[in-house]
Parts: C-alpha cells; sequence; structure tokens
C-alpha cells in the first residue's frame, strides 16, 4: 500500500511539475492572450500531455520552459502509465503460470513462518503458489520478488482452491490462524480433491497448523474425518511443539546437571504460553533418567493459578513423573 501510495505522489508531482512549466512558458510566449484567456492556455498545456501541441509550432523562438514542457509532457504520460499499470500486468503474468503447474505445493495463509516455507522451496526449484486473505500483508511482494504466484483470496472458497490447481498439486499447507479455519479448510479441499482428482495421481498431503494439538490427537483418532485416504492424506503440525522438540534435541538437560554435579534435572520455565506449553509437555516426556529422579519443573507465570488448575486437569497423574511448582510472578 505504501509502495502504491508513493508511486501515486510520484506521478502527482511530475505532472503538476509539467503543467506549471508549459503555464509559465505559455505566458511568455503570449501574456495577453494568457491574462485574456487563462482556461485557453491551461487547455493548451494539457493537450501536450497527449502529444498534440501543434499550437506551439510556427513561432520561430519557444521559452525554454515551454520546449522543456512539451517534450517532457508525453514521456511523463507514458512513464505514468508504466508505473502505475506495470506492476499490475508483471502480477498477472505471473499468475498466469499457475494454469500450467502440476505437483506443486500450495500455501495458505502468507505468515512470517510461511514466507520461510516458501523461500525454501523456491531454493529448491519446487512450483509454489500461495493464497494469501488480506490484500494489505507486506509479505505479499517478498513473494512476488521471488516469481512465486500469490492468488488474493478465501482458499475456504472452491473458486481459489480451483485456481490453485489444488487437484493436481503434490501438497497444502496451511498457516491459517484459526484452528476451526483450519479445519473447514480441510474438509473443503478433501470434498473437491475427491472430486477431480485423478485416481492415477498419488493422495495429496494436507498438513494444517494447529494451535491446539489435543484436538489434532482427536482428529487423528476420528475415521470419519478421513473419509477418502486414498484422494488425500491429512496431518497436523504445531510450530512451538516442533521448536521445544528442536530444543531438546540440541540441549540435553541431563548433561548440564551432571556437569553441575546435580543428582537431578530442574527445568525453570518462565512464561507459560503456547510454547512455554510445549517446552513442558516434551521435558515430561524425556523425563525418564538412569538415576530414576524425578524431574522438578518449575513455572513461572503472571497467571500461575489459572494456569496450574489448567494444567492439573489435562495433566492428571503428571506426579508419577515430576513434580511440578507453578510460582506467580510478573516477568519483568
Amino acid at each position: 500500500l505504501k509502495v502504491s501510495v508513493n508511486r501515486g505522489l510520484f506521478v502527482l508531482l511530475a505532472l503538476g511539475a509539467i503543467v506549471l512549466l508549459g503555464l509559465v512558458g505559455a505566458y511568455q510566449l503570449d501574456p495577453q492572450g494568457f491574462v485574456s484567456k487563462p482556461l485557453d492556455s491551461l487547455y493548451r498545456v494539457v493537450q501536450l500531455f497527449a502529444a498534440e501541441g501543434d499550437w506551439t509550432a510556427g513561432h520561430s523562438q519557444l521559452p525554454v520552459v515551454l520546449e522543456i514542457a512539451r517534450f517532457a509532457a508525453p514521456i511523463v504520460t507514458i512513464a505514468s502509465l508504466i508505473v502505475l499499470f506495470a506492476e499490475g500486468i508483471w502480477t498477472a503474468l505471473i499468475n498466469a503460470r499457475v494454469r500450467f503447474y502440476k505437483d506443486h505445493i500450495v500455501v495458505v495463509g502468507l505468515s512470517a513462518s510461511a514466507m520461510e516455507m516458501v523461500r525454501s522451496a523456491h531454493q529448491r526449484k519446487l512450483d509454489v503458489v500461495v493464497i494469501e486473505k488480506d490484500p494489505a500483508n507486506p509479505l505479499i511482494q517478498s513473494c512476488r520478488s521471488l516469481l512465486v504466484p500469490v492468488l488474493i483470496g478465501d482458499a475456504k472458497h472452491r473458486e481459489w482452491l480451483k485456481r490453485a490447481r489444488v487437484a493436481q498439486a503434490r501438497s497444502l499447507v496451511s498457516f491459517v490462524q484459526l484452528d476451526d479455519d483450519s479445519i473447514e479448510l480441510s474438509l473443503r479441499v478433501q470434498a473437491m480433491v475427491e472430486e477431480l482428482r485423478s485416481g492415477q495421481l498419488p493422495p495429496l498431503k494436507v498438513i494444517l497448523k494447529l494451535h491446539d494439538m489435543q484436538l489434532g490427537s482427536r482428529l487423528e483418532s476420528y475415521p470419519k474425518f478421513f473419509e477418502n485416504p486414498r484422494c488425500v492424506e491429512v496431518r497436523f503440525f504445531n510450530l512451538d511443539e516442533l521448536a521445544a522438540r528442536s530444543l531438546f534435541r540440541q540441549f540435553y538437560p541431563e548433561v548440564y546437571a551432571d556437569a553441575l554435579g546435580r543428582d537431578h534435572v530442574h527445568i525453570v520455565v518462565f512464561g507459560y504460553g503456547s510454547l512455554g506449553k510445549q517446552v513442558v509437555i516434551n521435558a515430561l516426556k524425556q523425563a525418564h533418567y538412569a538415576n530414576s529422579k524425578p524431574l522438578q519443573l518449575t513455572i513461572v507465570d503472571r497467571d500461575a493459578r489459572a494456569r496450574e488448575e489448567t494444567f492439573r486437569r489435562e495433566c492428571p497423574s503428571v506426579g508419577l513423573a515430576a513434580q511440578v511448582l507453578f510460582v506467580p510472578m510478573e516477568l519483568t
């Protein structure tokens, strides 16, 4: 949006400068005519932009500013059209490639994480199509600079799924923010792919980002959600869970405890948000140490009491695996 405003301002400034030069030149050419009929003079200056400057012919010598105006006006006209409309034409050409895509990746929802995936796929020479609902998303320009087609629309509508050729794609990855929207998108994709996808193609992989992985677990155990696995394979992922898993693959708490001469592992988690919760869950999954000492978890959060109530309800037998303490504290 900012780029578009800058382009528009540039065009207005250029047009205004040429009109001003033209009016000054018209006055210098015929002061009496300019004063008596100023609107006629303005009309003649405007004609310069359409390369209709015949009224300047027949004079042995024109004022310098008028010479500049009559040459610059048509150039500014052409440049303005290019500046204002060339991007739209270029975008249309990039998006036109989609109609020939097959075995490609469709990315729904253009977030920072989605952009990283688009860059990675682009580096690996894979065809990618992005469907983004918000036309003001600044990452759209980043995609188009990579020559990646971006369709501006709601992926829950069949029209946009067809434009992205989802039925011919290798996989669809959703970075949609709301879990309900992700589930609805999956159901729409399954219905369309079952109707349009050729039986000779392998199943379309639909990979959905979910904040609530318990919801994903329940859906995975609900056979009706996967009515036609020969057409569509649905999987779920959570970026916070992946990050927490990566954390424990890179850093082993028992190694640090041993180096410090401790006989047990004690982990303190500051902030029990989505990521903090996944760190706790992954710590509990791995808390089986050779010396049989239980893991100690201290969770520091401003709303520790409410968080603890939810945690105890979700994990009633946690005491068998670890000693968990919630501490209310402002994280300043």
